[in-house]
């Protein structure tokens, strides 16, 4: 599913307009971006987590050079909420 098609089925279970849907869904999440850049974590009751992880130190080797380069790394990450991980084992 893509966003015409989230856009298409929140409009017709809503009864709003597509193009006010569609400026909804890129607020939420240009709001959901912009919190966890800023280093936030977003919690959506039902649906799960979406947080940052790090920044932790790694080590990368520079494919031309060889050499080892230290750099910081972090990582985005979504945990889905307990009832939909109960709904993805079939419980």
């Amino acid at each position: 599913m893509n966003l015409p098609d989230i856009v298409r089925e929140v409009s017709t279970r809503s009864g709003i307009r597509q193009s006010d849907v569609s400026a909804i869904i890129k607020t939420t999440f240009s709001a959901i971006h912009d919190s966890v850049v800023a280093g936030s974590s977003v919690s959506i009751p039902l649906f799960g987590k979406f947080a940052l992880s790090g920044p932790k130190e790694r080590v990368f080797r520079d494919p031309r050079t060889g050499e080892r380069v230290t750099r910081m790394h972090t990582r985005f990450t979504f945990s889905p909420a307990q009832g939909i991980k109960n709904e993805l084992r079939g419980e």
